[in-house]
């Protein structure tokens, strides 16, 4: 399907990242290695995600209710839902959106007890060139923000969607949060520019729509990865410093993307974000919304034996349950569940096989989650 593969081509596509992660591995070696932890630690409630490429099915989302998986980050496409130039912007009817098919997802999801992290990007042709790129002019930006509040509208805490039908232990599945844009301090998602006054600027302009449509939202700022592009830290030095730190109060966790060759380099990431953090005197919380590593031939990088990525998998997250409370680290997503089409490494990083059949790693994760 033309969307779907769109999907994968937007927020979740690890194109950028077929490049070795060295930047990383230099920008950390200040740190001291943290010491392993229990192969039995459980994560709390709430604070291991998946996500998926494409739009997740029924079955993959039985998967993650099996796992005991509460938590499933997507993108909500924008060029999908709002593909015709609006007349205007700043209210609802300027706008002719179309959420039939995420209506759809969010109902699969509410049945098995998935509560889902949307993730807004994508931008229509009449508001960039590429898709990737955020909303270039005034019209543009303005209706990317009331794409927010609309999102916010019908799937948050109050929202439309969660009028038209009930379900068990429904306050949990609401999306009370908003991930805003996708990984902007590289080349590929910011207009071949990284620009961190352009994103705050955008990041809070988005927030305040999702804010004004139902305050009790939540903004979680775009994932950051180390590679190519502006690294994490400085990025988000100079965000929070943007115009005065006017955006500091608009958002509720900064969210990284802390690809490494070994797990030990995952908690030693968000402890550099952290520092950074509290320089701009910024204390809330830190979500990872993208880790993992891909199986395959082993590339001394991204790609590992089956067996090694089950291990790296608990190994991973069990540092990061030890360290949660110590860096305010909220959230921690697996990219990705399943696995799909393709030779690039991020292609592979799924717990379950393309037949279906589950890899080491599946169990693994019920292991730190404690599912049966």
């Amino acid at each position: 399907m033309i969307e779907a593969s769109l999907d994968r081509h937007l927020g979740l596509c690890r194109g950028i990242k077929s490049r070795v992660f060295w930047a990383l591995i230099f920008s950390l070696t200040f740190l001291a290695f943290l010491p392993a932890t229990s192969a039995h630690a459980i994560a709390p409630p709430h604070f291991v995600g998946l996500q998926s490429f494409d739009d997740p099915t029924t079955n993959q989302l039985l998967k993650v209710q099996r796992a005991r998986v509460t938590e499933f980050r997507m993108v909500i496409n924008w060029r999908a839902v709002e593909p015709t130039k609006p007349r205007c912007y700043g209210r609802e009817s300027c706008h002719n959106y179309r959420f039939a098919r995420y209506h759809q997802i969010f109902d699969r999801a509410a049945q098995k007890g998935v509560r889902i992290l949307p993730v807004l990007m994508g931008s229509p042709e009449w508001a960039n060139r590429d898709v990737r790129w955020p909303p270039s002019g005034t019209l543009a930006r303005g209706s990317y923000y009331d794409f927010a509040a609309a999102v916010t509208r019908r799937y948050g805490a109050n929202g439309s969607f969660w009028q038209q039908k009930t379900y068990s232990n429904e306050p949990a599945l609401k999306a009370n949060s908003l991930q805003i844009w996708n990984e902007p301090n590289l080349r590929n998602y910011w207009n071949n520019a990284p620009n961190p006054e352009a994103y705050a600027n955008l990041l809070r302009g988005a927030a305040r729509k999702a804010k004004d449509a139902d305050a009790a939202t939540r903004i979680i700022a775009a994932g950051l990865p180390w590679g190519t592009g502006i690294k994490p830290e400085d990025f988000l030095r100079r965000m929070f410093r943007w115009n005065g730190g006017a955006v500091k109060n608009y958002v509720n966790a900064v969210a990284v993307h802390p690809y490494a060759r070994t797990p030990d380099l995952i908690p030693q990431a968000v402890l550099s974000a952290r520092r950074a953090l509290n320089e701009v005197r910024w204390y809330r919380a830190i979500w990872i919304t993208e880790m993992g590593w891909a199986t395959g031939k082993p590339d001394g990088r991204f790609q590992v034996s089956e067996s090694t990525q089950a291990a790296y998998l608990r190994d991973s997250m069990n540092r990061l349950i030890a360290v949660k409370d110590r860096y305010n680290l909220d959230r921690a997503y697996w990219f990705n569940l399943s696995d799909v089409a393709g030779t690039n490494w991020y292609y592979r990083t799924g717990l379950v096989r393309r037949d279906g059949t589950h890899k080491p790693s599946y169990p693994a994760l019920k292991r730190v989650t404690g599912a049966p």
